[in-house]
């Protein structure tokens, strides 16, 4: 399997001090940034080459869903 990706221009000015219009990923993090799943590990970076933790990646893909709501209350198992 082969994956290509194409550069395309999305608009929002880059940020991040760390990534750069050469880097494979980068208009998939200004998507990102513009859709408010992310907003870097600062004001000025990105840290591409750090690890997501569960927590970030649960977050990312909550936010990329729209924000949904539980469907009913949680409830014990007593």
């Amino acid at each position: 399997m082969t994956a290509r990706f194409k550069q395309t221009d999305t608009g929002t000015e880059n940020p991040f001090t760390d990534i750069s219009k050469n880097d494979y990923f980068y208009d998939a993090v200004l998507w990102a940034v513009e859709e408010g799943i992310t907003s870097g590990t600062s004001d000025t970076t990105f840290s591409p080459n750090v690890s997501c933790t569960r927590a970030q990646m649960v977050t990312f893909l909550w936010r990329v869903s729209g924000f949904p709501r539980q469907a009913s209350p949680i409830r014990s198992r007593t």
